[in-house]
């Protein structure tokens, strides 16, 4: 069978006539600017009316050929989820001007967003200036994420009421997509002699059920968080972007990727406990959340969520075999096992969880000969690059 088409980027033409409807008036893109490393254009504008900002940013789907990123529903998911937002909190996110998902070729979809330059992504501002000086910053994404969970907790409803308007959603895979495949991470390290203990798996047994069921923690996430999807100021005022994955899920699981674990471009990140990143976020979010300073309780469900997210780096370990040697994935992955095992120490929590996650490390570091490094000497947010 024959692949899909790809997406393509919207055409100059498409894109004025979208916004010359949504204005009311004839726009004209003048110039357009690839912005990496994302799959948008800043399209600068001119107009009669004042109303028409110089520039504006479009989002299309993804064309390079085996990306997860080439699915037209999740166009769909982002239009709702910032339609959703703009009406609580415009200040989180950026402003969507206009959208073009109901083509009846679904893969020429477009999004036309707020331009937020001169804001540049954190994990810019974080290799150029390193965490000692972007520590308010760091502080302010972990207020942002508390700010999303605080304006979305208990609206559940209000979003998917707005999403299912644009296509079928299923809400119970979007409370259960950080769950991914931490099974079969823990099965490839069972057939690589590291099997988890009967203890070790009571324990992820529990975190598991607990994150499949938020309770009073369920609130929107982007589905991607991260440093790289947070554009700031100098001042710290930031928005969060890529709603592609968005959902309702368990808020803490937004914590996980670039503040307690190494996410996909890092091999190191800092310690939340010792940088205000957590106390940022639990100050946040106690307010509307009071469960959040049960210290225990905190720290058993970050800790829990960070095993689940180092498993489910596991489950790309053939793969990992075949890297060329010195290939930092691999790095990588000792590199999350490691600090979810750190953040079970931190929060003396789930021991045997912890147990496991440094044998399954020292193994793959005596299968991985190029992953002999001491991360510990490494500075906080090392990229893996």
């Amino acid at each position: 069978m024959a692949a899909a088409p790809l997406p393509s980027p919207p055409t100059r033409t498409r894109i004025e006539e979208l916004l010359s409807v949504s204005y009311l008036t004839p726009v004209n893109v003048r110039a357009v600017d690839r912005v990496e490393p994302w799959f948008v254009l800043r399209c600068h504008l001119d107009a009669r009316s004042p109303d028409v900002p110089p520039s504006v940013v479009v989002k299309w789907l993804r064309d390079t050929p085996g990306d997860v990123r080439t699915n037209p529903v999740q166009l769909r998911t982002e239009q709702a989820a910032l339609e959703f937002l703009a009406a609580l909190d415009p200040t989180l996110v950026p402003g969507l001007l206009a959208a073009d998902t109901a083509s009846a070729d679904p893969r020429v979809g477009f999004l036309v967003c707020e331009d937020l330059a001169p804001r540049e992504p954190l994990r810019a501002v974080l290799l150029r200036d390193g965490p000692r000086r972007c520590a308010a910053l760091l502080t302010s994404f972990a207020r942002a994420l508390a700010r999303l969970h605080t304006r979305t907790l208990g609206r559940a409803d209000a979003y998917y009421d707005r999403r299912s308007r644009l296509g079928p959603v299923d809400r119970q895979a979007d409370v259960e997509a950080f769950l991914g495949s931490w099974h079969t991470g823990v099965r490839h390290m069972d057939d690589a002699g590291v099997p988890m203990s009967g203890a070790a798996t009571d324990e992820l047994a529990g975190i598991v059920a607990e994150l499949a069921d938020p309770g009073a923690f369920l609130a929107f996430s982007n589905g991607d968080p991260g440093v790289n999807n947070y554009l700031v100021d100098s001042a710290g005022d930031g928005r969060l972007i890529d709603f592609e994955a968005a959902g309702f899920r368990h808020a803490l699981t937004d914590l996980v990727n670039d503040l307690y674990l190494p996410g996909s471009m890092w091999l190191t990140v800092g310690d939340p406990m010792a940088n205000g990143v957590e106390e940022a976020y639990r100050d946040t979010l106690a307010p509307v959340v009071p469960e959040v300073v049960d210290d225990r309780r905190f720290g058993r469900t970050v800790t829990g969520a960070g095993f689940v997210f180092a498993a489910g780096r596991l489950a790309t370990l053939p793969k990992m075999d075949t890297r060329p040697y010195g290939n930092h994935s691999r790095l990588h992955r000792v590199a999350t096992l490691e600090a979810a095992a750190d953040t079970a120490g931190r929060h003396r929590s789930l021991p045997h969880l912890a147990g496991w996650a440094r044998t399954a490390a020292a193994a793959l570091r005596r299968r991985w000969p190029d992953t002999d490094v001491d991360l510990s000497a490494l500075d906080p947010y090392t990229t893996r690059e």
